[in-house]
């Protein structure tokens, strides 16, 4: 039994190492998640900076997962239209801009409007992400891809 899963085992990482799209998708969406992660913790203490009041706080961690959900479909038929690569580019490119934009707001509804854009942002990488990753899996392995990107 541990002779069949060690040889499962390396035959799984020898197609890892040969899906070099996968291994590019996880490091890009590590360093994204992590970005936004890092900050996550602090969002509360940096809103209440601007006086606002408990409830506003919440709207801010809140308005990202809004965004997420209101950009996944049509991002998946975006890309669908113009093509994974463009919207995989495009979509930390939107999240910088949302993070530079949240680091130099001077008002609360700023901060909103640039958090709401880092949602845009992650909706869109993580939409064509999983598209690209539905492509190139075969039926067989897709759960297995699907897995290790999410993890």
């Amino acid at each position: 039994m541990k002779r069949l899963m060690r040889k499962e085992f390396i035959k799984f990482l020898i197609q890892l190492r040969k899906d070099k799209t996968l291994i590019i998708l996880c490091i890009e969406v590590v360093i994204m998640m992590m970005g936004i992660g890092l900050v996550s913790p602090i969002l509360p203490q940096y809103a209440s900076t601007f006086g606002v009041n408990i409830t506003m706080i919440g709207m801010l961690i809140t308005v990202f997962g809004i965004a997420r959900i209101i950009v996944d479909i049509p991002a998946g038929k975006l890309s669908d239209k113009i093509g994974r690569r463009p919207i995989l580019i495009s979509g930390p490119l939107v999240v910088a801009i949302g993070s530079l934009g949240c680091g130099l707001a001077n008002q609360y509804w700023i901060l909103l409007l640039f958090r709401f854009i880092q949602g845009i942002g992650s909706a869109m990488y993580t939409t064509a992400a999983m598209i690209m990753l539905a492509d190139i899996s075969t039926e067989s392995n897709r759960g297995r891809v699907m897995g290790i990107y999410q993890g």
